[in-house]
């Protein structure tokens, strides 16, 4: 058992220092203040609790939880600052009421050196949280929170609709991931919006769309003249659907004359072509880009109209009934074929996205 009115030797106070940064209170409970050790223990054993109620009430995603509200960023960055402030002062604190003084010269310089380095140390993750809420918060508020009128000196910008009734954008799912080489359009949609009225008009496409026409002169078109068609695989399989085009063409960059990078246009104009209509713009969200997506809205309520499975082995799923959706099992639900097929599928994904439509604002914390 410890002797704690015997001076504690060099190696003891930095231990017992060292102990005092991840644990409160250790180094007073040794040298016999035990009212104050137990209450930086109670007190740690609070902020731990609080720092997992928050991640528990944020479901997982406390940085989208965060962004959400600039006062919420500003808490954070307060809070960071303060502890990091407290938790110097504290390895400073347990530093001294171990006695230090009592060490010969040589170990005096020694601990005193190793418990400098350790303040400072502690401080490091602090101030790195603090400065990472404030550039989120800077940005957030340089995007999000422009002026709506011009200032000063500044020309009104022109109407970029002035000349147009309606503009197409092409909503694209990709399957990219870590563990698969190349990206498939899995799920593309062309949203036609009346420029004045706001109305959308949604048009989906099948994924397995098989000979597909591209504009003619295009690089596209002089490549493929009758479709888009080209040999089953060895295991039979087909890599001329709708969903390759993007695939297919940023993997050839010489049939644009060595330009990389062509996928996204060749898929815009050959959907435009097959639609008779000019895409303007497309956006491109992977697997679980579109979950965090749909978690940093709060989540959507769909009617599921009966089980939908999912996963590699069939272990995921989404129960029927109407239940509002996390981001992983909206994604699963928009996604799946399991004991399905594509057109399922494709009226499942406009479910999600109508469900997105009616929630027009994210919640704020």
């Amino acid at each position: 058992m410890t002797d704690r009115t015997r001076p504690a030797g060099s190696g003891a106070v930095l231990g017992w220092t060292l102990l005092s940064a991840v644990a409160p209170g250790a180094a007073h409970l040794r040298a016999g203040w035990r009212r104050t050790g137990l209450a930086l223990l109670g007190g740690y054993a609070l902020l731990l609790l609080g720092v997992l109620w928050l991640v528990l009430a944020a479901d997982g995603d406390l940085a989208g939880w965060l962004i959400h509200s600039s006062a919420w960023l500003t808490a954070a960055m307060a809070a960071a600052a303060v502890l990091g402030l407290g938790w110097f002062a504290l390895v400073v604190h347990s530093f001294l009421v171990l006695l230090p003084g009592r060490l010969p010269q040589r170990g005096q310089l020694l601990t005193g050196v190793a418990a400098g380095l350790l303040s400072v140390a502690v401080v490091v993750p602090f101030a790195a949280t603090a400065q990472l809420l404030w550039v989120s918060d800077r940005t957030i508020d340089s995007v999000f929170n422009q002026p709506s009128e011009p200032q000063a000196g500044e020309r009104e910008p022109a109407d970029p609709w002035a000349t147009r009734t309606r503009v197409n954008l092409l909503l694209l799912g990709g399957d990219a991931d870590d563990n698969r080489t190349g990206v498939r359009t899995d799920s593309m949609n062309v949203a036609s919006i009346d420029v004045k009225t706001g109305n959308t008009v949604l048009f989906s496409l099948p994924r397995n769309l098989e000979n597909v026409r591209f504009p003619p002169g295009s690089p596209m078109a002089k490549r493929f003249p009758d479709g888009f068609r080209l040999p089953t695989d060895a295991a039979g399989g087909r890599s001329d659907l709708l969903n390759s085009v993007w695939e297919y063409a940023d993997a050839h960059p010489e049939i644009f004359g060595g330009r990389k990078g062509q996928g996204a246009q060749a898929l815009m104009d050959t959907i435009g072509y097959t639609l008779g209509l000019e895409i303007d713009w497309y956006a491109l969200v992977n697997m679980w880009g579109f979950a965090r997506l749909i978690d940093a809205i709060g989540g959507v309520t769909i009617h599921v109209e009966q089980d939908v499975v999912f996963g590699k082995y069939n272990e995921g799923l989404v129960k029927a009934g109407t239940r509002k959706l996390k981001g992983a099992d909206a994604m699963w639900y928009a996604r799946s074929r399991t004991f399905s097929d594509d057109f399922t599928r494709m009226r499942r994904q406009r479910c999600v996205m109508g469900a997105l439509l009616r929630r027009p604002t994210p919640p704020r914390c």
